[in-house]
């Protein structure tokens, strides 16, 4: 909940005539005795941005937000100012513990090196910041466990990159199938499980000799049926004997090429008289009509 002008707070900020940044412990105090106690190296640069957050409802510390949100004022007050840079998480891990158990202390970790694992508020569900939660789950589709997130599951399972399984590699990795999960925590079965993606673009030499020969025979046996119509833009090739009779006349350099080369490049150097003058290629000539 908002109040109604949240600009109309009064933060009372301890005005710092020194130039070079101050390392002290601070504390934020609210207009019921609720208060934070927090460090910076640059006390004042820190007490500036509490300001901005807190107008703008910066969602860091839901229990902090609120009592904001009731306030008339905010008043900063420095604690201790410490010489050393390197001592001030300290200095604010002391007086932190010297006020765990205040029911007025805002802080919601005891620690002040870290905040990992500690949730936002004391009676609200940690925001999981988009994390979906996974379920590696056998072939029968029954559940073998469960995990917060993808990276949680990525971690558990020594996998790398998990998430690209969900897209494109059929949900399965290292032999473990893996699903994502609803809010009632039920299995979500796609509609179609994708197969592994092809390659992007085309790589000169990629098939196998057995695949090029596949090839070749399907298109001939599709072109022998009349499955094919010669392009406009395509070129009619003849194929004569030494003697100058026609052998065969092919509707495109592409279908010469695969009835009688192993590659395009070849048969077209012929044709165009640069590898062979006379057009002459593996005992027979060929031309352009």
């Amino acid at each position: 909940m908002f109040v109604k002008n949240i600009n109309m707070v009064n933060f009372i900020i301890p005005k710092i005539k020194s130039k070079q940044p101050i390392c002290a412990v601070y504390k934020m105090k609210f207009n019921d005795g609720e208060f934070y106690i927090g460090s910076s190296t640059n006390l004042k640069q820190r007490m500036w941005g509490w300001k901005f957050k807190l107008q703008n409802q910066v969602r860091k510390n839901l229990d902090l937000l609120d009592v904001f949100n009731k306030s008339d004022s905010v008043e900063f007050e420095i604690i201790e100012l410490v010489n050393d840079a390197a001592l001030v998480k300290y200095r604010e891990d002391e007086h932190i513990k010297n006020n765990w158990g205040d029911p007025l202390l805002l802080n919601r970790s005891q620690n002040a090196f870290s905040n990992k694992g500690i949730k936002q508020s004391k009676n609200k569900r940690v925001t999981n910041n988009g994390m979906h939660p996974v379920a590696k789950v056998d072939e029968g589709g029954n559940v073998i466990e469960i995990y917060e997130s993808i990276a949680d599951a990525e971690r558990k399972n020594n996998i790398i990159k998990l998430g690209r399984v969900f897209e494109k590699y059929g949900l399965t990795a290292k032999g473990m199938i893996f699903r994502k999960l609803d809010k009632d925590n039920n299995v979500i079965i796609p509609d179609i499980i994708p197969n592994a993606p092809r390659k992007k673009g085309y790589k000169r030499g990629a098939h196998s000799e057995k695949t090029k020969e596949y090839m070749k025979n399907l298109f001939r046996e599709r072109w022998d049926n009349g499955m094919y119509e010669r392009p406009i833009h395509s070129k009619i090739v003849n194929k004569y004997s030494l003697n100058g009779e026609l052998v065969e006349t092919y509707p495109s350099v592409r279908s010469a090429t695969l009835h009688n080369a192993p590659d395009k490049n070849s048969l077209k150097k012929v044709l165009s008289g640069k590898k062979s003058k006379t057009g002459y290629y593996k005992g027979f000539i060929y031309r352009y009509t």
